[in-house]
């Protein structure tokens, strides 16, 4: 199999952007046109020249950042003097992205569109005109794990909860073009110590939406307080403040990856949520690769990606995790086991290697002719066949 991807060279603090490559590489002749990834040569010659030089692909790859360019370069254009670590001007991204965008609106080949970094909760319209227009294979977290607003009970106590729309929950209602591929972890991020080992018992991973500072509140009153607070957190908040931008910073988007890491591998329990949206997040996946019990408001539909209560996490909230907390430091083997299911989960089912295994069989599919769609069911991947259903 030949792919071409299409992207910009933007390191990003979520490690599953900078992970699509290794992805790719893995199941792939791979290729990749972009600032950072092509010499200046090929660049000045331009894509359509490399397109026929290392030509025919199977698949032409890419993601938000260039079939949204239109719609989102001045937010991406912000975003990447502040977020993402680029060695390139912004004139000189905003033409790389141009040439991109029209090259991939106007192929013939097979088109696949990684969209892991977008916030469906206020799609445009016209993102979903673009979708529409160019109709390319999606990758994202699949339909079944997306709410209509409507059903959200707790949305508006989050900061963004009037900023939302069904926009995209409409779109993939009939889509068919979308391969089910959620976050995924690589080896790296797989911590094996036991959890007797740990010094800290609980922690609670990521920004204060509105169940993560509930179960906050809640842990301050009790006897398991919250190791640290994130104190590095308070540092890059203030150096953020301060205008020196550490998410742009590799050094300092490195450390601040492994001071989180830290935190993960050293305590035993650790809650998180997919926000009032109950999305699947990458944190829960990071968690139980870390080898610490994950404590969740799980995200919807959260058991057909394999996560079972009392199996391989604890369902919790702030009315009852401080109850959880004490029956896990009760029962310490049970706790063990626990964390070993979570991490022996997402090793098989939610790791690069899985997805490299589920991507490979979607892509052959697509190119048999046979692709009409996939779902997740119990913890196992599915490609719904053509063939068969006739």
């Amino acid at each position: 199999m030949k792919i071409l991807y299409l992207d910009i060279n933007a390191i990003y603090h979520n490690p599953t952007r900078n992970n699509i490559p290794f992805l790719l590489k893995e199941i792939s002749e791979l290729y990749i046109y972009g600032l950072g990834y092509t010499s200046n040569d090929l660049l000045e010659k331009g894509l359509k020249y490399f397109y026929e030089l290392n030509g025919p692909f199977d698949f032409i790859c890419t993601n938000e950042h260039i079939i949204f360019y239109q719609d989102d370069y001045n937010d991406y254009s912000k975003a990447y003097k502040n977020n993402y670590f680029i060695q390139f001007d912004l004139e000189r991204i905003k033409n790389i992205l141009s040439e991109q965008y029209n090259f991939f609106m106007e192929c013939k080949d097979k088109k696949v569109a990684f969209l892991l970094e977008s916030d469906y909760y206020n799609f445009t319209e016209n993102k979903i005109n673009i979708l529409h227009k160019i109709e390319p294979y999606i990758i994202f977290w699949g339909k079944e794990f997306i709410l209509n607003t409507c059903k959200l009970k707790d949305l508006k106590q989050e900061t963004f909860g009037n900023l939302t729309n069904d926009n995209w929950y409409k779109f993939i209602q009939e889509y068919k073009k979308i391969i089910s591929l959620p976050h995924f972890v690589n080896s790296s991020e797989f911590y094996f110590e036991c959890l007797d080992n740990r010094k800290n018992i609980i922690y609670v991973a990521g920004m204060n939406y509105y169940h993560r500072k509930k179960v906050i509140e809640t842990l301050k009153k009790s006897k398991y307080k919250i190791d640290g607070k994130k104190y590095y957190n308070k540092i890059y908040s203030l150096m953020r403040k301060l205008k020196i931008k550490p998410d742009a910073h590799p050094i300092l988007m490195r450390l601040y990856n492994i001071l989180f890491k830290n935190e993960l591998e050293q305590n035993k329990y650790i809650f998180t949520c997919g926000s009032a949206l109950e999305w699947p997040i990458r944190k829960f996946f990071e968690i139980p690769a870390c080898g610490s019990i994950l404590l969740a408001k799980p995200f919807y539909n959260a058991e057909k990606l394999g996560f079972i209560d009392g199996d391989n996490f604890i369902k919790t909230d702030y009315n009852d995790i401080e109850d959880k907390i004490k029956w896990l430091e009760e029962n310490p083997q049970i706790a063990q086991k626990i964390a070993k299911n979570g991490q022996d989960l997402i090793w098989k089912t939610h790791s690069l290697n899985a997805r490299t295994e589920q991507l490979r069989e979607s892509l052959e599919a697509i190119i048999e002719n046979r692709f009409n769609g996939t779902y997740w069911e119990n913890g196992k991947f599915y490609i719904i066949d053509k063939i068969k259903e006739k």
